[in-house]
């Protein structure tokens, strides 16, 4: 059965296909072409306008008429159906009602601020104080340092996790609050009242983040807004898209904790073996280092990234982390920035960084510390761990040390993955070599790269990852190591990623299957050799929230795929039917499924109805 993946809206529009076009026109004409031409295709036209959210200005908004209103009055004048119209109408009070909740909002989080206007110079370093302080909390119940039966590791590691993503945000909100050459107070020492000020506006700021939330899945998908007995309720239509969301999230963290623990079990073998003292931070650089290594391969290394090479840049982050590790408070009693942080100015961490790596020029060390320096494009403190206040750079040692520098690099890129500058093609033949050594550890299977050049008038090529038959099938796999989306926005943008490589997997399956003498002869096969059934498959290095069959091709993640080889390794041969049944099944999504239920949040003014993980893994 087809399993219809992260499509969004009734109609699959691909939002990735307008991104092209914005930058050749220009999103203001990008804009009034879609008002132009709405009339041709409403839905299309409401999936366009909606993606771009360019209705709703989350941060800055104070309740003000739609800015597009005059367009949509045109439409509505134009002749069109009672079903079109209702359904322009529906948006429209959608969008009025989103404003309004971010309206009131911004209006609680402005009271909130404006209570603390007689320290307004301070309140950078007060939110940095009360961030470290409570990330370090967290740190301990997770690591059992600290017994809270209120709260289990896991939920402690996820609440640390959610504070850094929410904490870029309201670093974010508070930048347009406040002029940041008008902030003050690295020596300042605050009491806990003054601290505690900041601790009301930010635990009120979290609960936007179910908002914030809403307002992705309505660009991307389905919501539905009502109000009664004065409670304004919200509801996620799009249950499958929602579930997605969560299960490939869950399954990424598992995934990563999978890969960490046997990172270190070999690095502490290694290290006692060699009779190297085991410390966390040098285990902790190990497992970042092979992370690295594992997912951009050892020989592209010196690849460069904003002219910058790979290698630099987890340099960069492994001197951040380990200042950080060695950092040891003064007086957990005395609340600075100085005290809790690494404050130094801006050259004096280019300096250091390029004394801890010579082989950073200081060109190199400018773009690297502009880059991990938080801005308002910066997606958190994750990517971009320093806060500039004057002219000190601040660092949150707790913060640092979780951060992993593949994740930093990624998320960075991610930014930039358009800029041909910054095309890391080499990422596909990682993940095929990877695939294609476990295929033969795991299965026996000896897998190679099919290639054709056809010399005739079209004169191209067609290529496939990786092909092997098995009993009397062929199987064709394309392998794409697509980032790991997290946020809502990025795993619509995977859907539309999945969707491509299904028509790239496509025409080169056709080809190769309907030229089987190509296959056999480059698998080295006896050409009389039967090939009853081909079998395509679609394997990503993103972990997914739903695989299994979208079109005629199969899509399975690398780590369901490592899972299922890894539980065959005793077999001479896997037989077909085993992957078959794998390919169908796909049991590690559906595990994390049934983890994963239907609830009402009612915790904030706003009632949700969405999908929440209520069995813990850990």
């Amino acid at each position: 059965m087809d399993t219809h993946f992260y499509c969004t809206k009734e109609r699959n529009f691909d939002y990735l296909t307008y991104e092209n076009e914005i930058k050749k026109i220009g999103k203001r004409k990008y804009i009034e072409k879609i008002f132009q031409e709405a009339e041709f295709d409403y839905d299309l036209f409401l999936a366009k306008i909606t993606s771009l959210g360019v209705e709703i200005d989350e941060i800055t908004i104070k309740n003000e008429e739609n800015p597009y209103q005059k367009y949509y009055t045109e439409i509505l004048n134009n002749e069109m159906s009672i079903k079109d119209k209702n359904k322009i109408k529906s948006h429209l009070k959608q969008v009025e009602a989103l404003n309004g909740f971010f309206a009131e909002s911004n209006s609680k989080s402005d009271k909130e601020l404006k209570k603390n206007s007689k320290q307004k110079k301070y309140m950078l370093v007060k939110f940095i104080i009360f961030l470290e302080l409570q990330l370090s909390i967290l740190e301990e119940i997770k690591e059992g340092k600290i017994i809270d039966e209120s709260i289990s590791p896991e939920k402690a590691k996820h609440t640390f996790d959610s504070y850094i993503f929410s904490s870029g945000n309201i670093l974010k909100y508070l930048m347009y609050f406040v002029q940041l050459d008008e902030q003050y107070g690295c020596n300042r020492i605050f009491s806990e009242k003054d601290v505690s000020e900041i601790a009301n506006f930010f635990i009120g700021y979290r609960e936007r983040d179910n908002l914030m939330d809403v307002f992705e899945y309505w660009k991307y998908s389905k919501i539905e807004i009502n109000s009664e007995s004065n409670k304004n309720t919200i509801n996620f239509l799009d249950e499958a898209f929602n579930r997605a969301v969560l299960v490939g999230n869950y399954r990424y963290k598992n995934f990563m904790w999978d890969i960490e623990k046997d990172i270190t079990s070999k690095v502490a073998q290694k290290m006692k073996s060699e009779k190297s003292v085991v410390t966390q931070e040098s285990v902790d650089n190990s497992i970042s280092r092979e992370l690295c290594l594992r997912h951009f391969g050892r020989e592209n290394m010196t690849e460069k990234f904003l002219d910058v090479e790979l290698t630099k840049w987890i340099d960069a982050i492994e001197f951040l982390k380990g200042e950080s590790f060695n950092y040891s408070i003064k007086r957990k009693d005395v609340l600075s920035v100085n005290n809790l942080c690494i404050v130094k100015k801006e050259f004096e961490w280019k300096k250091k960084l390029m004394e801890f790596s010579h082989a950073i020029s200081d060109n190199e060390a400018e773009v690297i510390i502009n880059k991990l320096t938080f801005d308002k494009k910066s997606k958190d403190l994750v990517d971009a761990p320093l806060i500039k206040i004057k002219d000190k750079l601040i660092l949150l040692p707790i913060l640092t040390k979780q951060m992993r520098p593949l994740s930093a690099i990624l998320s960075m890129f991610s930014r930039y993955e358009k800029d041909t500058k910054n095309n890391w093609g080499f990422k596909e033949y990682v993940l095929e070599a990877r695939i294609k050594k476990l295929l033969d550890k795991s299965g026996n299977i000896h897998a190679v790269r099919l290639h054709k050049y056809i010399t005739d008038q079209t004169r191209n090529e067609k290529e496939t990852d990786l092909a092997f038959v098995l009993e009397d099938d062929l199987f064709i796999i394309e392998c794409k190591n697509f980032n790991q989306p997290y946020t809502v926005r990025e795993h619509a943008k995977t859907n539309g990623k999945i969707r491509e490589a299904i028509t790239q997997l496509n025409k080169s399956a056709n080809f190769f299957e309907e030229h089987l003498d190509v296959v056999k002869e480059q698998l080295s096969i006896n050409k009389d050799k039967s090939i009853k059934a081909t079998h395509r498959i679609l394997l990503t290095a993103a972990i997914l929230g739903v695989a299994g069959k979208q079109e005629n091709v199969w899509v399975v993640d690398e780590a369901s795929f490592m899972k299922f080889l890894s539980k065959k390794r005793n077999l001479s041969e896997i037989p077909v039917e085993k992957i078959l049944n794998f390919l169908e099944s796909q049991v590690s999504i559906k595990n994390m499924q049934k983890k994963i239920t239907r609830v009402w949040d009612e915790q904030g003014d706003i009632k949700y109805h969405c999908v929440e993980k209520i069995i813990e893994d850990i």
